[in-house]
């Protein structure tokens, strides 16, 4: 059933970079341009150029130094075929769905040779950075970053490409809600120095006194002068199989515990087949985008003319021709558009101006422009030439475009088009008054909204935390003065039981021994020693009715610790993202607001039709 909660609760998902028997991983996205929060800060920008690339040279088996290598300065491309397929190394969308819901990603890279794994490792570690900074701040936790054997990653002496984010990971990911978590079977190989940033360490049974003092290092360092070092080395030199130490920043002194069974298979390292097996139908197929030209357009035209094309000057043609080799040189006829669309909204403090740029085929059929079948349109085409290359061919035009002064019609029908149909779609949550963003996906703001839900019952936790930790204290104390009145009431039990048996026995010696049998010595003696028989059972009614009062106090904190996990429970609930209701809404452009409106007829260079 808990596993069930926890496949139900997250998605996990198994990368295998350099390998397509689990996910790929794509590089390449790596070498795009970096996000513009990053651009504006040149030496953040400066250390991430100089990360990937010593990362790369590593791969390569070159040991560049930054600055004078020439290495460094201007890299040669190898083969990098299984490292350019696969998804992108984006950090939101493996730590999230599509729909928001949390995943594990898994990074296997046992199959990779030591530089590959160098290389990944530094590739991910920065990624992670830069995904870390696009992060409000927060003291909550929202991702975690966990590395299986750290030992090469984390020197203490030498500097591979992946310490120095490692090391601005430790010290600054957890403002951002980052968490690290890092192990090793080698502590005196780690830096301990980068290593003090961590608050909270696991020490298991260490072999040799080397090891213990490196580890005694690193923990007494991190403690601000708090631990004494003898007292830590003792605990660390009568460790047992099974214990481990935990120091932390949030306990006043170390503390030793035993770990419980846990059901392990103790399998060993997970082969790529056994990867396979895994993942089998949960890879996604990488798709190659069809060769240029090769698609057959509907109702394109059959004609080829070697002659160009000759229209009224008021009707503007552009040429483009991908960069590939062909012996001939055929054009085919598109109408092609671009245009500026604001969307503008003052209470919200929107003020979006996207680019549109799209393409339109022209077949023999064509009357007016209907530019919901359009295509994207990928490059500029103010760029593209406004003349035809010599020995060039043209597929025929649409009669109608011989008559055409312009393309102010066309033009007209582009700017309705994009005015009925262009909207900046939003979402909301309108319970919790949040929206999305201009470009904000709808993963992304669902993200955002678990965020906000999750501090939400933190605050709202610890409230009722603080509240019932009152009522539990105040119980405690009554239950310190009951305790207190037991042994009070015991004791005064324990003390008449003794006066009343002195004081009968008093009176029965004297009856036995003394001259007169019933004198009224022993007489009074007896009454004496009975009155205070009744007060024996009086003081044991008191510790009956005392115990009885600790019993009810007893209950009553177990009521309040039954209450408060109720409260809790009902709590998490209430505060559950999957019960957040959201809606889409949309901002719609004025006429005013769409504009450098641009239409042409574009030649395309396609590869002669058999």
């Amino acid at each position: 059933a808990r596993i069930s909660r926890l496949r139900a609760a997250a998605e996990a998902v198994l990368y295998t970079p350099g390998s397509s028997v689990g996910r790929p991983i794509s590089v390449l996205r790596s070498f795009a341009p970096p996000p513009a929060a990053l651009l504006q800060e040149p030496d953040l920008l400066q250390e991430r150029i100089q990360t990937m690339a010593t990362s790369l040279l590593a791969l390569l088996g070159i040991a560049a130094d930054p600055i004078t290598s020439r290495e460094h300065i201007l890299i040669a491309s190898p083969a990098f075929t299984p490292w350019l397929q696969g998804e992108p190394l984006d950090i939101q969308k493996m730590l999230y769905g599509e729909d928001g819901k949390p995943r594990t990603a898994i990074f296997s890279i046992a199959h990779l040779s030591e530089a590959e794994r160098m290389f990944f490792v530094t590739l991910l570690l920065t990624a992670m950075i830069s995904w870390m900074r696009r992060q409000q701040g927060t003291s909550s936790l929202k991702a975690l970053l966990y590395m299986d054997e750290i030992f090469g990653y984390f020197p203490p002496s030498a500097n591979p490409p992946s310490k120095k984010p490692m090391l601005l990971l430790l010290k600054q990911a957890r403002a951002f809600g980052v968490g690290v978590v890092l192990s090793t079977q080698n502590p005196v190989d780690l830096d301990y120095k980068g290593l003090s940033n961590i608050g909270t360490w696991f020490v298991g049974r260490l072999q040799t006194s080397q090891d213990q003092n490196r580890v005694l290092d690193g923990i007494v360092g991190s403690s601000d002068g708090v631990l004494d070092r003898t007292t830590v080395k003792q605990l660390l030199s009568d460790m047992k199989g099974r214990q481990f130490l935990l120091t932390s920043a949030h306990l006043d002194e170390p503390l030793m515990f035993e770990t419980r069974w846990v059901m392990s298979y103790l399998k060993g390292p997970i082969s790529l087949q056994e990867i396979g097996t895994l993942m089998a139908g949960r890879q996604v197929p990488v798709t190659a985008a069809p060769a240029l030209g090769q698609a057959e357009k509907p109702g394109a035209a059959d004609g080829v003319s070697e002659h160009p094309v000759i229209l009224n000057e008021g009707v503007e043609q552009r040429y483009f021709m991908p960069p590939i080799l062909a012996d001939e040189m055929v054009f085919e006829p598109w109408l092609a558009g671009s245009a500026t669309v604001r969307f503008y909204n003052s209470s919200r403090n929107i003020d979006e101006l996207r680019h549109y740029r799209l393409k339109l085929y022209l077949d023999r059929f064509f009357s007016s422009g209907d530019w919901k079948e359009a295509e994207p349109l990928e490059f500029d085409i103010d760029e593209c030439p406004t003349s035809a290359p010599e020995r060039s061919s043209f597929y025929e035009l649409p009669e109608m475009f011989s008559s055409f002064k312009t393309l102010a019609s066309l033009e007209k029908e582009f700017s309705d088009f994009l005015y009925q149909s262009e909207r900046l779609e939003l979402i909301r949550a309108p319970d919790l008054k949040i929206e999305s963003g201009p470009g904000e996906s709808e993963a992304d703001f669902l993200v955002r909204v678990a965020d906000h839900q999750r501090e939400e019952k933190e605050t709202a936790a610890e409230k009722l935390l603080e509240t019932f930790n009152k009522k539990r204290q105040q119980l405690e104390r009554k239950l310190d003065s009951a305790l207190l009145k037991i042994e009070k009431e015991k004791g005064d039990v324990t003390a008449k039981t003794t006066d009343t048996m002195l004081s009968i026995g008093t009176a029965v010696l004297g009856a036995f021994f003394g001259r007169k049998a019933l004198s009224s010595t022993t007489i009074t003696r007896t009454a004496s020693g009975f009155r205070k028989a009744g007060q024996v059972a009086k003081e044991k009614g008191d510790v009956q009715r005392a115990e009885a009062a600790v019993a009810e106090i007893q209950e009553q904190i177990q009521r309040l610790n039954n209450d408060q996990a109720a409260e809790l429970q009902e709590l998490v609930a209430r505060y559950d993202p999957a019960l957040v209701k959201t809606e889409v809404f949309a901002i719609k452009p004025r006429r005013s607001d769409i504009f450098d409106l641009h239409l042409c007829l574009l030649w395309e260079m396609v590869p002669p039709r058999r």
